[in-house]
């Protein structure tokens, strides 16, 4: 068949291979469509799961609302009731609508609507309409989903076809979905939002964008409302075909040359993304309300030790845990300060579904409260566990300490620390002659002149503040530094080499003076050398225009260099120095 003039029997061999070709790429294609239908009918299982996982939360919500014997519940399901049912109708209209793009691409196929698609649940909270992809005759249809959804070009989609309709509607479901949730929590004192607004031609927010405007809303929404919103963002603009297809919008990438139960596996799959955040949604309204044998609706981070008091040194050994408590139910606190006694309930507080105590600390040393805490459970027994607290009561007293020295410097941020026992927390208060910034976990102090300085140690305990001491510092000018050109110091002996690599002068502190990030600027400079007929003078701390009057100097001769520096605390000081070339 590669030349020359074919005999009928080659002809018809011929005839015979592409008939079988043709027969092979069809049953390909039909496997794979076939593959279509499989993994159609396995999104709408995972949906039907993920959709009673949410109705089974609204129903909760539901019922709650309705339930007098728990009037603090009820108010709250009330509370919530609203936002769940708005959520509940506003996912109904999205998978309607993706419902309507299914009817539609079917109907322009010639397909019979009535074999294909059924309403199951009629007239529940379950209710769902089902399309059964096996009855679709032309599964191997793509001019019908391209025409439906996208249009003649799949990078710029027909802003009129149904695909940038499903665009345009998916995102504003994500954005009104996370406005709802996130104001439901809002009350009278407080209003909580999530804008989801977005710039013109930007189809979502970014990673910083989110976090700015979560701010906004209450602090235990904000992880499932930035979950959702991410979840339903889906990248508008892409690359295709190995980068050989620039910025492809979604749509087109999405339903470019489809067939239909391809594209009707699509629909499926967004049904059970809307499905999915409508049930994330629904299960966190559900659990602001409460549920289980106990009812818990917060949770908070406790931290607790042995001691509440600790030395220098001391080991200390924390215990960090979880605790989940009933805003709506009080439990029932007893406590004494004698564990030979029997607990009672007095000066008890309960707000938030949580108990406080209030006690003064009496006498110096190691104290306890212990008692039982009391929850019922929704059966109305009572759940009843001790607990104990151990706390040191300390005598007040203070002290300050500066790490550097017993002085405080001119123009240098001196590094203050205090310590107080027997008071929550302290402060330490400027006296004379000195300011002070927190900085960290210690103060920084600068005396304004040159004498005396105080500074005070105030120990704080709720709206009761006490001064504990007060201490004086002198207050003195910042000690000289010593000069170096490059690596040569003051009075040492210079080879020819080092005199050529060193070129800059340096005015710091030695290793006897402990005062740390000092600086100083060199801001003029006379170099002499004995014999020389003239100085050379120069400013900044680079002296290239001496160098040729050193490579002059033979050995023996001795170098002075003086010059004019400048400290932190604005005061000039003349400083020299002098080394002999060897």
């Amino acid at each position: 068949m590669a030349g020359g003039k074919e005999t009928p029997r080659q002809k018809m061999i011929g005839m015979m291979y592409l008939v079988l070709t043709a027969l092979l790429a069809l049953n390909v294609s039909k496997t794979i469509l076939d593959a279509f239908v499989t993994f159609d009918n396995n999104i709408k299982d995972g949906t039907l799961t993920i959709a009673g996982q949410g109705n089974e939360a609204y129903i909760g919500i539901q019922d709650m609302a309705t339930n007098t014997d728990e009037p603090g519940r009820m108010k709250a399901a009330k509370k919530y009731l609203p936002a769940a049912d708005s959520i509940k109708a506003l996912t109904n209209r999205k998978i309607e609508m993706l419902n309507e793009m299914r009817d539609e691409m079917l109907t322009k196929t010639g397909e019979d609507l009535s074999a294909i698609k059924s309403i199951e649940d009629e007239g529940t909270v379950y209710e769902r309409t089902v399309y059964n992809l096996e009855k679709v005759n032309g599964k191997d249809n793509y001019d019908v989903p391209m025409e439906v959804m996208v249009g003649p070009e799949i990078k710029s989609p027909d802003p009129k076809r149904e695909g940038m309709r499903l665009w345009n509607e998916m995102n504003n479901y994500r954005d009104d979905l996370v406005r709802i949730l996130a104001e439901a929590s809002s009350n009278k004192n407080q209003k909580y939002t999530f804008d989801a607004s977005r710039e013109e031609n930007v189809s979502s927010l970014d990673s910083a964008q989110i976090d700015e405007r979560i701010k906004k809303t209450y602090l235990d929404d904000r992880n499932i409302v930035k979950q959702i919103y991410s979840q339903l963002t889906k990248v508008e603009r892409a690359d295709v075909h190995n980068g050989e297809i620039k910025n492809i919008h979604w749509v087109g990438r999405t339903f470019d040359h489809a067939p239909i139960v391809a594209a009707l596996a699509t629909l499926s799959s967004i049904e059970q993304e809307l499905r999915t955040a409508e049930a994330m949604a629904m299960k966190h309204l559900r659990t602001k309300i409460g549920s289980s044998e106990y009812s818990f609706n917060k949770i908070q981070p406790l931290a607790t030790a042995g001691s509440n008091y600790f030395n220098n040194g001391d080991s200390i050994e924390l215990q960090v845990l979880m605790a989940a408590y009933d805003e709506y139910q009080a439990p029932k606190v007893l406590w004494t300060t004698d564990s030979t006694q029997e607990p009672k309930e007095v000066n008890v507080t309960y707000r938030d579904g949580k108990g406080y105590i209030k006690v003064k600390a009496d006498g110096a040393g190691p104290k306890q409260l212990s008692g039982t805490i009391a929850i019922k459970k929704k059966n109305g027994t009572e759940a009843v566990q001790p607990w104990k607290f151990d706390y040191e009561v300390g005598a007040p007293s203070g002290e300050i300490s500066l790490p550097d020295m017993r002085i405080l410097y001119i123009g240098y941020d001196n590094k203050v620390t205090g310590a107080a026992s027997g008071f929550n927390s302290f402060n330490l208060k400027a006296g004379n002659n000195v300011g002070l910034t927190k900085k960290g976990d210690h103060w920084i102090a600068k005396p304004r002149s040159r004498g005396k300085a105080s500074i005070s140690i105030v120990g704080i305990s709720g709206d009761k503040s006490v001064t504990l001491n007060t201490v004086e510092f002198e207050a003195r000018p910042l000690p000289n530094p010593e000069l170096k050109l490059g690596s040569i110091e003051s009075g040492a002996k210079a080879s020819k080499s080092a005199l050529r690599a060193a070129t800059r002068l340096f005015a710091s502190y030695g290793p006897d003076v402990p005062l740390t990030g000092v600086k100083f600027t060199v801001k003029s400079w006379e170099v002499s050398v004995a014999g020389a007929p003239r100085p050379v003078k120069g400013t900044g701390a680079s002296i290239t225009a001496a160098q040729s009057l050193l490579k002059q100097a033979p050995s023996g001769a001795i170098v002075q260099i003086n010059t004019r520096v400048v400290g932190p605390d604005g005061v000039t000081r003349r400083r020299n120095m002098s080394f002999t070339i060897q």
